[in-house]
């Protein structure tokens, strides 16, 4: 469940001097300046993000406040978070302490399985032992020195670019040992993920290729392969 108020991660990560600059985003401040305005707004209409700190013009840390700890809530927006691929670090803060989740490692393939969300917690900071390194956290984030202290949760082949480009490697491999040559099964995945932008802005739908007969032949397409 999330908070009604911001306030509370704010406090406990020292960020009270930063209200009203362009470094933090609150939900409902304006980002139309934003180059990444689509991708911020997206994270606090969609997945409730209280609050996203920007390092240069990228946003790299996201704030999730809860009551409670909701591990479904957190699996949702970190597989969300991952596949946008511009977020580094999730923050979720509760009324005692912060956890910090990586967004560079990857969820569970398969959606209907839950993530082991303990694989994902960078570390555990308590509100009472630890308020000066959380009060210190942002700006470690920020120097890049969290990630050179926690590379083993930063691996650069676990990002979801890296992760796609191997994927389409494999695909393309495996086109190749199907008959066709490295042109036409780059020409094959190009038309795919031309097909996958279309229906992700829901332009065409399932509707649309009954009736351009395009599911069959896709179909007839792939009964080749």
């Amino acid at each position: 469940m999330a908070s009604t108020s911001p306030q509370n991660w704010i406090k406990q990560l020292g960020l009270e001097d930063r209200l009203g600059t362009r470094d933090l985003i609150l939900r409902g401040d304006s980002i139309s300046e934003s180059s990444h305005a689509g991708a911020i707004e997206s994270c606090f209409r969609r997945l409730d993000l209280s609050g996203v700190v920007m390092v240069g013009s990228v946003p790299t840390i996201g704030f999730l406040d809860q009551f409670t700890l909701d591990q479904n809530q957190i699996d949702r927006v970190h597989r969300a978070l991952w596949n946008q691929g511009l977020l580094s670090i999730l923050i979720v803060s509760l009324p005692s302490e912060v956890r910090i989740y990586t967004l560079w490692e990857p969820p569970t393939e398969d959606s209907g399985v839950p993530t082991d969300l303990d694989r994902l917690v960078v570390e555990v900071l308590h509100s009472s032992a630890d308020a000066l390194r959380m009060r210190m956290l942002v700006a470690e984030i920020e120097s890049g020195r969290y990630f050179e202290g926690h590379q083993s949760f930063f691996r650069e082949s676990a990002r979801v670019d890296s992760t796609l480009l191997s994927n389409l490697a494999e695909a393309e491999r495996r086109l190749r040992n199907r008959g066709l040559d490295s042109t036409a099964a780059r020409a094959v995945l190009l038309q795919i993920i031309f097909i996958s932008y279309l229906e992700d802005r829901r332009i065409v739908d399932r509707a649309y290729y009954t009736a351009t007969g395009f599911v069959s032949g896709i179909s007839g397409l792939s009964s080749k392969f």
